[in-house]
């Protein structure tokens, strides 16, 4: 038929309309991977049409700036609550935060950009040597990988993670190869769904529909294989996790020391406790930074906790500060006994850009006098 024809001669006819609609589908794909509601599905399909692009496109430059739209997308789309974070913690206006957004989605995840340099340079003598597809494919998935693995990143978005919320047992394999080797497993899957556009056949899309069931069987049933091999636990233990809502201003009067925001935090936590006292845990798990104090010293707020813990006889591990004998601030968890007394603490070591320090702080001192201590 005429218009398929047409569909099928369109990316040649229009190459850079197509690298353009390629980049912007799996950067939203990749973005809803990661923003609520996730979407697992889109999993095996979430890089294709950057695969597709690249194993068909000789063009080096169309490679390269669709490579850098894809996660200029991504991190636009999956990020934007960096914007409002801007606003509410740096007190920046809408432009400043805007801009702020547009600077970090520019640079975020440059390591696309880097596996399309990689694949252009690899490609390049391919009208001379060319090469199977399967091989270009295996090429792709192996650049992919290494790049994820090696490549730094502000923010890590892996292809990996979101196979904990696909809800199968896949995302048990995590506990062999990680959640970069379940990176590679996507990858695998992305190249394995473009072998039929490529090839244009009935027996590739039935070949492609075959390996793909086959190999996720397998890979579901080594997971539900691994999932049952924990050892089962020899006791229980019964927890209550309380989060409240706190005002941003409030959250930002904390962080300061202020008093009005401690005392107000403070205030919610315990009401809410105290609502949810209908049938007593063994332990209560406060979320990140509830205590708004340092634990390593005394205060009128930490004692006046201690005795809401010793009160209610319960221990409440807790995010909180603490600071060390250099004096250099930690967000850490607290664990407090049923007596109100400071047990043990562990702090938290890969901190979140912009969240909880600023990138370049050490070698640029001065950025602190423009942007509040978040950690």
């Amino acid at each position: 038929m005429s218009w398929l024809r047409r569909l099928r001669e369109w990316p040649t006819n229009c190459p850079r309309l197509f690298a353009a609609l390629c980049a912007v589908a799996s950067g939203l794909m990749f973005s809803s991977l990661w923003r609520p509601p996730e979407i697992p599905w889109f999993l095996p399909i979430t890089v294709a049409p950057m695969f597709y692009l690249w194993a068909t496109s000789a063009k080096f430059w169309t490679r390269i700036w669709s490579a850098w739209l894809m996660q200029f997308v991504m991190g636009l789309a999956g990020f934007e609550w960096l914007r409002e974070t801007s606003v509410l913690f740096f007190g920046t206006n809408w432009l400043e935060s805007l801009m702020f957004l547009v600077v970090f989605a520019s640079v975020s995840h440059l390591g696309w950009v880097l596996t399309a340099f990689l694949s252009s340079w690899i490609f390049r003598f391919e009208a001379t040597f060319p090469r199977p597809l399967w091989l270009k494919l295996t090429t792709l998935v192996v650049l992919a990988s290494w790049v994820d693995c090696l490549m730094p990143q502000f923010f890590p978005a892996s292809l990996g993670q979101p196979w904990l919320w696909s809800q199968t047992p896949v995302f048990q394999l995590a506990e062999w190869v990680g959640f970069k080797g379940l990176s590679v497993v996507t990858f695998f899957f992305n190249a394995l769904i473009i072998y039929p556009f490529l090839v244009r056949s009935h027996r590739a899309w039935l070949k492609t529909a075959v390996v793909f069931a086959g190999v996720f069987a397998i890979l579901c049933a080594l997971g539900t294989w691994r999932a049952r091999v924990w050892t089962p636990s020899d006791a229980s233990l019964k927890t209550h996790i309380v989060q409240v809502f706190i005002e941003p201003i409030e959250i930002l009067e904390a962080r300061f020391g202020m008093d009005r925001g401690n005392e107000l935090t403070l205030d919610r936590f315990f009401e809410f406790q105290k609502w949810q006292h209908s049938s007593l845990p063994d332990v209560i798990l406060w979320s990140e930074t509830a205590l708004p104090v340092d634990v390593s010293s005394s205060s009128v707020h930490l004692r006046r906790f201690s005795k809401f813990v010793s009160e209610n006889q319960i221990p409440i591990i807790t995010g909180a500060y603490r600071k060390d004998s250099a004096g250099k601030k930690f967000n850490t968890a607290a664990h407090f006994n049923g007596r109100g007394e400071l047990v043990a603490t562990a702090d938290k070591r890969i901190l979140m850009p912009f969240g909880e320090y600023l990138p370049g702080e050490e070698i640029f001192p001065s950025l602190r006098t423009r942007f509040p201590p978040d950690s």
